[in-house]
């Protein structure tokens, strides 16, 4: 996401160890799919709701 961003309101602030992406998109599959995609190396701040559909879906896997 950093070298190629997914959407043009992309953001990118630099932390010490890691990277803060901010978009302004609607959630969708595709992007529920994508971050998945990322498994323990993403964390999905805001908004609440998506940030508990990745975590119950990341729950749903593990107990799989």
């Amino acid at each position: 996401m950093i070298s190629q961003p997914i959407h043009s309101s992309q953001t990118v602030t630099m932390k010490k160890e890691h990277a803060h992406i901010t978009l302004n998109v609607i959630p969708t599959y595709e992007l529920v799919m994508m971050i998945m995609s990322w498994g323990a190396d993403v964390e999905v701040v805001k908004p609440a709701s998506l940030r508990d559909e990745i975590r119950k879906r990341h729950l749903k896997a593990a107990a799989s």
